[in-house]
């Protein structure tokens, strides 16, 4: 099983609200459509920089997780007809180098609750 995670932030000149709206309504439907998705997450972030630190960097407003069977399941629905949509409709509400993304690989999962 691999996750991929990506730590998403706006254009600019986007709100939030259009930001989060846009996500869950046009972005969101669309993941839920490639091809092998196991598990579609979106966690819908308020960041707020602690009391004693300096900014450096602006918020993240969200943060992307999508679960696939392998590595290989993954990229063939990135490639995907539906992948490609996605790639195109990122442009529209994160811009260009706007967010980071993170390929994990699970291996076991700790519980401690």
């Amino acid at each position: 099983m691999v996750k991929y995670l990506a730590l998403l932030r706006k254009k600019p000149d986007w709100t939030d609200a259009a930001f989060r709206e846009h996500w869950k309504q046009v972005h969101g439907p669309l993941v839920a459509q490639l091809p092998g998705l196991v598990n579609y997450v979106q966690y819908h972030v308020h960041s707020q920089i602690a009391s004693n630190a300096e900014q450096v960097d602006e918020p993240i407003q969200g943060i992307a997780e999508m679960w696939f069977e392998s590595e290989e399941a993954l990229k063939q629905a990135m490639a995907s007809p539906v992948g490609q949509q996605i790639a195109k409709d990122v442009t529209e509400f994160l811009g260009e180098n706007n967010h980071f993304n993170h390929l994990v690989t699970v291996e076991e999962t700790l519980k401690f609750v």
